[in-house]
């Protein structure tokens, strides 16, 4: 198996963990909703729980798994293949609640699918080899903006939008400095962390991920839909940013390559918009079940 397929593997894998922890994580906040008095009640539901503590089973198993698909792949392709969690979560979701999903949601289905069959030849980027990949000032300015956008989205608790974004940044953020100090390791062993800007990434990472599994439980209250969304897509172009800008990430292909990853990025996009269109108990077509994702 080549550096490709194995990527691919590792990050469908860690999707599906990703999109049965989403389920498990909206079903919790829709029951503890009523009763939470605050944004870090409704956090800490999570771990007071045996299917809170379940879905952070899952995303453990998932952070694991894209760990491994980072130390193959470059960022800019194992994050798109994160869109993969909102395509699995429909029929989860749909499972777990004994209704069959809708046509609407089977046709984004397809065009994710679409969408990211046409993305994954683009984007296969070069993968950096060496390490550290970041300076000590690019970590402190990746960590500080990190934490004034998750300020920014999510001082307000009841807009559970910002602080699915949030969630989402939070995540892009980890999953760069995960990359940072795992080339970093593998390339010169143990006694890479005893770089400043390796250690710092290691030391980073934990919070990060807490901070989007919390803040990401938080968003969940308006719903699985529009929060998972917005997590979905702000994470791939936030790190896709990062990966180009800062890690020296590049496209194959050139201009055909980028104009193709366009493409397969707006036919997802419009894929992953349509699983989480509005659905009121019936499909545009009599007689189909509906699976219901509040919030939009």
């Amino acid at each position: 198996m080549n550096a490709t397929a194995a990527t691919v593997v590792l990050s469908v894998l860690s999707a599906a963990c990703y999109a049965v922890g989403a389920v498990l994580q909206e079903r919790l906040a829709a029951r503890t909703a009523a009763t939470a008095s605050g944004p870090l009640h409704r956090g800490h539901g999570l771990f007071r729980r045996g299917q809170g503590l379940t879905a952070l089973g899952l995303n453990l198993a998932g952070g694991l798994l894209h760990v491994a698909a980072l130390c193959y792949g470059p960022l800019s392709l194992v994050q798109p293949l994160g869109a993969l969690s909102v395509v699995l979560a429909v029929p989860t979701g749909a499972a777990l609640s004994g209704r069959r999903v809708a046509r609407r949601e089977w046709r984004g289905v397809t065009l994710a699918l679409a969408g990211l069959a046409g993305l994954l030849p683009a984007t296969t980027a070069q993968h950096p080899t060496a390490g550290p990949l970041l300076s000590l000032p690019q970590t402190c300015l990746l960590a500080g903006g990190c934490a004034a956008t998750v300020v920014l989205l999510a001082r307000n608790p009841a807009h559970s939008l910002r602080n699915a974004v949030a969630a989402g940044v939070s995540f892009a953020v980890g999953s760069a400095l995960t990359q940072n100090f795992s080339v970093a390791v593998i390339h010169d062993g143990p006694g890479a962390l005893l770089d400043p800007a390796t250690a710092l990434s290691a030391v980073l990472v934990p919070p990060l991920a807490l901070a989007g599994v919390l803040l990401s439980q938080v968003a969940y209250r308006g719903g699985l839909g529009a929060p998972l969304v917005l997590i979905t897509l702000a994470n791939p172009v936030a790190s896709c940013l990062i990966g180009l800008t800062v890690l020296g990430e590049h496209l194959d292909g050139g201009t055909p390559g980028a104009v193709c990853a366009l493409a397969g990025a707006a036919v997802a996009a419009c894929g992953v918009v349509l699983l989480c269109g509005r659905t009121t108990g019936q499909d545009d077509r009599p007689g189909t079940d509906s699976v219901a994702f509040p919030g939009l």
